[in-house]
């Protein structure tokens, strides 16, 4: 038997006095320990370790016994909004559900630096498809990171809603994208413009060859921003604040050369290619918030099991 004032892994049973031994056999092997018992080391679990040394899986007690099995309790959190959830998870871990705004702009500060200082030695350009999957990446959460889930859609009411400012937005679907996308813009995109337009404009280094595929590449953003009814930064923002150092022939310069281009690939998309994107953009805001409250729910549930104080603020209702 381990000592009791030792660590001890509930999965394998591995054991240290050491907790910096204990916290790298949880969170740095490279392959699972094995399987003495059946326990998932959840990140609620490996830091209830880490706490208190020792996991042991309760067996159903009086509060739990007045609420049902644990497929009641499942039912009962299943059944919870999912903004309330987030909100007993947070406040119980002590970490706030990060904005979208700081979110979106932690994701690509260091690509915006790099635009605005030139450091890319080749032009940095995005693909059409990759406008989609920074969208992907804004609503997903990367690992069990729950405050990262500042994007979630509300299916009884056909809603996206979104976490910023403080407090939870609710939209209409096509509301809801856009404003997704103009989060992603004033986050990243518009400086992406604007280094475009650098690179058109100013840039000596860029040959005519480059300087075309730059064009097309403007195209292909103006064409995705065009699907989702946004106008181009040019339109109404000055010169001097999209390149400084270009001394324009006449201030509309940028916008008439930016609208001609977006006016061009907006008249050339249909309606099907409209539609579909849209339903491309939706599906994948459904899909990553399934993925996410499955992970969201399981960490729930996984917490009721090692945390009594938990367990009565999140049952509350339930236990009453």
């Amino acid at each position: 038997m381990p000592k009791s004032d030792n660590y001890v892994c509930p999965r394998c049973q591995y054991t240290t006095p050491l907790r910096r031994y204990m916290k790298k056999h949880l969170y740095d092997l490279k392959k699972p320990c094995s399987e003495k018992k059946p326990v998932t080391l959840t990140p609620e679990i490996k830091g209830y370790v880490l706490d208190n040394r020792h996991y042991h899986h309760k067996k159903v007690e009086s509060s739990e016994s007045s609420c049902g099995n644990i497929t009641h309790v499942n039912n009962y959190i299943q059944g919870l909004e999912t903004c309330s959830k987030l909100s007993h998870l947070s406040l119980h871990n002590g970490r706030s559900i990060i904005d979208i705004n700081d979110y979106v702009e932690a994701q690509h500060q260091e690509t915006v630096e790099r635009m605005e200082s030139n450091w890319f030695k080749r032009p940095h350009l995005l693909e059409l498809d990759r406008f989609l999957l920074l969208i992907d990446n804004m609503v997903k959460t990367f690992s069990d990171n729950h405050e990262e889930m500042n994007v979630i859609y509300d299916d009884d009411l056909d809603r996206v809603k979104i976490w910023c400012d403080g407090e939870w937005s609710s939209y209409l679907i096509e509301s809801g994208i856009k404003r997704i996308i103009e989060i992603l813009r004033s986050n990243y995109l518009d400086a992406y413009e604007c280094y475009l337009y650098r690179k058109i404009y100013a840039d000596i280094a860029i040959n005519g060859y480059q300087k075309n595929i730059i064009r097309l590449k403007l195209d292909e953003y103006y064409k995705f921003l065009a699907i989702f009814d946004h106008l181009p930064y040019v339109h109404d923002e000055k010169v001097e604040n999209i390149v400084s150092s270009y001394k324009p022939r006449h201030p509309d310069e940028f916008h008439d050369f930016g609208m001609k281009k977006y006016d061009k690939v907006k008249e050339e998309l249909s309606k099907t290619e409209i539609n579909r994107t849209k339903k491309l953009v939706l599906d994948m805001i459904k899909r990553n918030h399934r993925l996410n409250l499955k992970k969201l729910n399981m960490s729930i549930l996984d917490l009721i099991k090692v945390d009594e104080d938990f367990k009565k603020s999140i049952l509350k209702n339930l236990l009453e």
